[in-house]
């Protein structure tokens, strides 16, 4: 082994351990710590951050923030939004700031609930991010009042999506109850931030926001890339024909379990049930029962069954539409009757 390459693997296995230490610290970051703690911490932050750049420079790689690649796909997903940042913790002010910054994301600070409601009455905001436990006025309580403002201005909602250290199932009732969309425990992390983000908003995994796709399966049949399904079975009409049998025997059974799952608030189930009808939707291609079924899987990973409903309410629809599509496209071909 030469000098060179036994140099590039010692700094190789020193990269992944900057970079677990990095991780490490990146987890623990909590408004919770008292301010000695957050400094430490801070110092081993940064000092890790350091040696990576460092370390990725030696080794000829380039810099990705700490971002994977999954996280920069769903930022991409993501448009620019003007945010409302309600946190009062200075640390978890820079921290959010800087990692809704990267996302080219606009942000503006409120230090208190008080604060925030004043400024979500003056400005136009795409989302709202809101601690709970805050001084003046709490999460909640601003919360309620951006809620009644809208309603007395007949506004549409915008988003809000709590982020606070409260994690009892009690806590969460409290949240939802005071019309808050989503909910990110404390530390913060970005990729799942990110995705109760992409969750509240209503953006599919193509990017497109579920509110217009909604409108979209009332008004008309599902779309499906028969196409590219044909390519995908050479052509093979009766086995299209065959796949399309053991797709819609099953869905029924998948809807059930999806309907039980909201009204027991079971998200585990949620999450397993809607995966699995999502998996066999995407054999059709892209289409909004695909998208309806990721975003009822996307609810169970959040821990939550807001919204639910309407999205099975229509996910019922679109399978319907999708059903008489397909008996439409099959008895053109002689393959399939209704």
């Amino acid at each position: 082994m030469t000098d060179d390459v036994a140099k590039k693997e010692v700094s190789s296995k020193s990269l992944k351990l900057a970079e677990e230490i990095l991780n490490h610290a990146e987890f623990m970051l909590d408004s919770s710590l008292t301010r000695q703690q957050r400094d430490h911490l801070s110092r081993i932050r940064l000092a890790a951050k350091g040696l990576t750049a460092n370390l990725q420079h030696e080794l000829g790689k380039q810099s990705d923030e700490n971002i994977d690649q999954d996280s920069q796909l769903e930022n991409g997903a993501i448009p620019p939004l003007n945010v409302l940042l309600a946190e009062d913790n200075p640390f978890t002010q820079k921290l959010m700031e800087r990692l809704l910054s990267q996302s080219h994301h606009k942000v503006d600070i409120a230090t208190n609930g008080q604060e925030a409601l004043d400024k979500f009455k003056d400005g136009k905001y795409d989302l709202v991010l809101m601690d709970i436990r805050m001084p003046t006025l709490d999460g909640l309580e601003s919360a309620k009042a951006m809620r009644k403002h809208q309603k007395s201005k007949k506004e549409a909602n915008i988003p809000i999506i709590a982020v606070t250290a409260l994690v009892d199932e009690e806590d969460k009732k409290r949240i939802l109850d005071a019309g808050i969309d989503g909910y990110h425990g404390k530390p913060v992390r970005s990729k799942i931030l990110n995705q109760e983000i992409i969750r509240v908003l209503g953006i599919t995994p193509n990017g497109t926001k579920m509110k217009k796709a909604k409108k979209e399966s009332k008004e008309q049949l599902v779309k499906l890339d028969i196409t590219s399904l044909l390519k995908t079975v050479d052509n093979d009409w009766s086995l299209i024909k065959e796949i399309t049998d053991l797709f819609f025997a099953d869905a029924p059974r998948q809807m059930e379990r999806i309907q039980k799952a909201i009204s027991t608030e079971d998200t585990t189930e949620l999450l397993e049930a809607a995966h699995s009808l999502k998996g066999a939707a995407g054999a059709f291609g892209d289409s909004i029962v695909y998208d309806l079924a990721y975003e009822l899987e996307q609810l169970g990973r959040s821990n939550t069954v807001v919204s639910a409903q309407e999205s099975l309410d229509t996910l019922s629809e679109a399978l319907t539409s999708m059903e008489k599509n397909l008996q439409t496209i099959l008895a053109q071909k002689g393959d399939y009757k209704s």
